[in-house]
């Protein structure tokens, strides 16, 4: 079995943001029974994936950044096997009410999959 995905090393961030590419193998574990005759990936696993793209983040530059919260996540379109997906993360924290606030917005072939609002808290490591 192969794993489930894995942050490719054009791993990207810049002052306005945080990239990261995604490759969902037909065999990977998420698929199992989710569902039998037309396999998609659940939303957990999406999210699995912003989550993974802010912990590379944070441990490239000595932060910990921890997701509190995820406000007006939309989900759009279903992810298939073999599928690739590209994760965008706004890194320009915006204080709010509840903490810090980051956009982020998930892309497959062109077409938007979901989007939200990450509540983040920083920690020193």
């Amino acid at each position: 079995m192969s794993e489930i995905w894995v942050i490719p090393e054009s791993f990207t961030h810049n002052e306005k943001g945080i990239e990261s590419s995604f490759f969902v193998p037909g065999d990977s574990p998420w698929f199992s029974g989710h569902f039998p005759s037309m396999p998609i990936l659940p939303a957990i696993g999406m999210l699995g994936m912003v989550y993974d793209t802010l912990t590379a983040y944070s441990a490239h530059h000595g932060v910990r950044l921890t997701i509190q919260g995820i406000k007006r996540v939309r989900f759009r379109q279903v992810l298939k096997p073999e599928s690739h997906f590209r994760v965008s993360i706004a890194i320009a924290l915006q204080p709010s009410d509840g903490g810090l606030h980051a956009s982020f917005q998930c892309m497959s072939d062109g077409d938007k999959v979901c989007d939200g609002i990450l509540v983040v808290g920083r920690e020193n490591t």
